[in-house]
């Protein structure tokens, strides 16, 4: 599925919308995203949660157990998915409402089976959720416990993204987390 091929709604609150770039922030302050796909012995939607991370190199990454899955054999059956972020959520009684920021990138997801782009990915989806400053443990993480992971990517396709009080304080609160 290319991004001429899908069929993408307008989003109705074009007020709330965020730019590309936005929504890539998003992405990469989000400690995780739901994974969308289609389940392969119902043909349902089916939803989880993975760690996702935004590469230097503009793909997504992930991680999964290496042995079967619903989601693995999903993913091969079908591999038009979407990951959708969620950065910040905050409950506005005051207002019946959320502020907000979100971001749903849809691609497609493919195995990654070149160890050099496995490691890379791994470092990544670990320098996000451990820090670069743990790299030393990183690497002896990686080289005895690599074997026992997969790492999936998604290419971006389209992204977007949406946000309720964007410029009144979600972007600056992001930006004080380093995003």
């Amino acid at each position: 599925m290319t991004e001429s091929q899908a069929s993408h709604h307008p989003m109705r609150r074009t007020d709330r919308e965020l730019s590309r770039e936005d929504a890539l922030r998003v992405v990469r302050a989000s400690s995780y995203a739901i994974l969308s796909f289609i389940n392969p012995d119902t043909g349902a939607p089916q939803g989880v949660p993975v760690s996702a991370t935004l590469a230097e190199n503009g793909l997504i990454y992930w991680h999964s157990n290496n042995e079967s899955s619903l989601t693995a054999d999903g993913l091969r059956k079908c591999s038009a998915a979407c990951l959708t972020f969620v950065a910040y959520a905050e409950d506005r009684p005051d207002l019946y409402s959320v502020d907000y920021a979100s971001a749903v990138v849809a691609g497609c997801v493919r195995l990654v089976t070149d160890e050099a782009e496995r490691k890379a990915a791994l470092f990544a989806v670990c320098d996000r959720h451990v820090g670069q400053e743990h790299r030393a443990a990183t690497e002896e993480y990686f080289a005895h416990g690599a074997g026992k992971a997969n790492v999936w990517c998604l290419e971006p396709e389209h992204v977007t993204g949406k946000s309720r009080a964007w410029a009144e304080k979600v972007s600056n609160i992001l930006a004080e987390r380093g995003f």
